[in-house]
């Protein structure tokens, strides 16, 4: 019974023996668990940063966009009403380019209107100036007659006097011998 006994005794031993390389396989296989456990957990932690790293540049990257795109829309804002005083001042020179023509249009008719008046008023000067030249010709003529005529009546007055004295010398003679008839005739008695 003694090599019975001690066979049980070596295979308790055995037993004994695998339990403990189980437990302490069992406390290797935790302990690499755990190390591979921390390893894990310190490269998920390591991700999670880098993880939270991108989301940040992200986040900076969208606000920029963000930024971007809100400056563009001022600016397109900005062309857009520059674009309308544009159009405003383009509409306003152009009406003033239409008023410009039709005042010198105005102007040309004016001028037409003023150079026909101007050439009326030069005929009516010629007009004027030859009835004053024709006037000024009769006006001569009728002095040149006034004084042949007077030159004619000094001449019949001249004329008149001479026949007067004539008549007055024919008179006094007539008398003369009429006063020496009858001064004969009485003598004659």
């Amino acid at each position: 019974g003694g090599g019975t006994g001690g066979a049980a005794a070596i295979a308790q031993q055995a037993a004994n023996q695998a339990k403990a390389a189980q437990a302490a396989q069992g406390a290797a296989a935790y302990q690499a668990a755990q190390q591979a456990s921390a390893t894990l957990a310190a490269q998920a932690s390591q991700a999670a940063q880098q993880a939270q790293a991108v989301v940040a540049a992200k986040q900076a990257q969208a606000a920029q966009i963000t930024q971007a795109a809100q400056a563009a829309q001022a600016a397109a804002q900005s062309e857009a009403t520059l674009a309308a005083q544009v159009s405003q001042a383009t509409q306003a020179v152009e009406s003033t380019k239409v008023q410009a023509v039709q005042q010198a249009q105005a102007l040309a008719a004016a001028a037409q209107a003023a150079q026909n008046h101007a050439a009326q008023a030069a005929a009516a000067l010629q007009a004027v100036q030859a009835v004053q030249a024709a006037q000024a010709q009769m006006a001569y003529q009728a002095q040149q007659n006034a004084q042949a005529l007077a030159a004619k009546q000094q001449a019949a007055l001249a004329d008149l006097a001479a026949a007067q004295a004539a008549a007055n010398k024919a008179s006094s003679a007539a008398a003369a011998a009429q006063a020496n008839i009858r001064g004969y005739g009485h003598g004659g008695h």
